[in-house]
């Protein structure tokens, strides 16, 4: 049976952009605006995917082979069959882009494929011709300026529990867009460790001793981590892994990875955890100060980084 109500039955609206459905007892969030997300998201018809420019098209009502379109990116891609050579292709894709105010790279014809590439502005095309089993054929790319994608917003507009797809339009249009119950699972944000708390760290998790709040007038850069809170200390790395080890261990937490590394003089620990529904990421490193012009000697300490991250319900 479709359900249409789902705005008001189904599925509730968290937030601006966070939308739930219910699959067999669970409760399943997504972030209708996350990259992830709009990635995943198909048309809903074939028609959807027909949104290569009319201009890029060999003749204008000669309908490709394949067609497709990808939301999070604008861009669109279609693929013809040619009754001419790879090098006629080439050569009428280069000089029609340059008619329509591209600028065409130099290319190279091989002797089974050729690609055009060119660019105005932010815009670009490609095309690419091939030939597969004697047949020629070529696939046209167009991507957008990144701006004309930019703010897109989705509606929802049904969600159908016995076929598993969410449908959503974007807003002031009728373009109509699924997303399988597949792709809605691998982006729930209802599950353990998927969104960064409000809070900087669980209340099971103590506090280091000796630590101390970061200074005011220095940044610690943490590589490729986004720590909730941080702390730092004048005690060794090593020491403060090993005493945030104990201290989740005892409020039972179960360490999931762990990692220790060292080069140039720097030392850095760090190990993930998880309880219940907690993830808990704690990264500790030794930092050092650049003190221009001051005369003072840079104190060494160590760095404490805490990135706590919860389901979003």
């Amino acid at each position: 049976m479709r359900r249409y109500l789902l705005f008001l039955l189904a599925c509730s609206s968290i937030a601006a952009d966070y939308i739930s459905v219910q699959s067999g007892g669970r409760k399943l969030v997504v972030d209708l605006d996350s990259a992830g997300v709009r990635e995943r998201l198909k048309p809903a018809t074939p028609e959807g995917n027909l949104r290569l420019p009319r201009y890029l098209w060999p003749s204008g009502e000669i309908a490709p082979e394949k067609a497709s379109y990808e939301l999070s990116s604008g861009m669109s891609r279609a693929t013809w069959p040619s009754n001419g050579n790879i090098e006629q292709v080439a050569a009428w894709y280069a000089a029609h882009l340059k008619q329509n105010g591209f600028q065409v790279a130099p290319y190279t014809i091989r002797p089974k494929s050729a690609m055009v590439s060119a660019r105005r502005g932010e815009e670009h095309v490609s095309v690419t011709a091939s030939t597969l089993r004697g047949q020629v054929q070529f696939t046209v790319t167009h991507k957008p300026p990144e701006r004309s994608v930019r703010g897109i917003k989705l509606e929802v507009v049904s969600w159908d529990e016995g076929a598993g797809l969410l449908s959503v339009k974007q807003s002031g249009t009728n373009d109509l867009f699924y997303l399988a119950l597949r792709d809605i699972e691998e982006t729930n944000l209802n599950r353990a460790g998927a969104v960064a708390s409000e809070n900087g760290a669980p209340d099971w998790l103590p506090v280091y001793p000796n630590a101390m709040l970061p200074r005011k007038d220095a940044k610690v850069m943490w590589l490729g981590f986004s720590p909730t809170t941080q702390f730092r200390t004048a005690d060794a790395p090593s020491r403060v892994y090993a005493w945030y080890r104990r201290a989740a261990e005892a409020a039972g937490a179960e360490i999931v990875s762990e990692h220790r590394n060292s080069s140039a003089g720097s030392v850095a620990y760090g190990f993930k955890c998880r309880r219940g529904d907690e993830v808990v990421d704690i990264q500790v490193s030794s930092i050092s100060y650049l003190m221009v012009g001051t005369g003072k000697t840079p104190p060494k300490e160590t760095g404490i980084g805490i990135r706590y991250t919860v389901p979003l319900r």
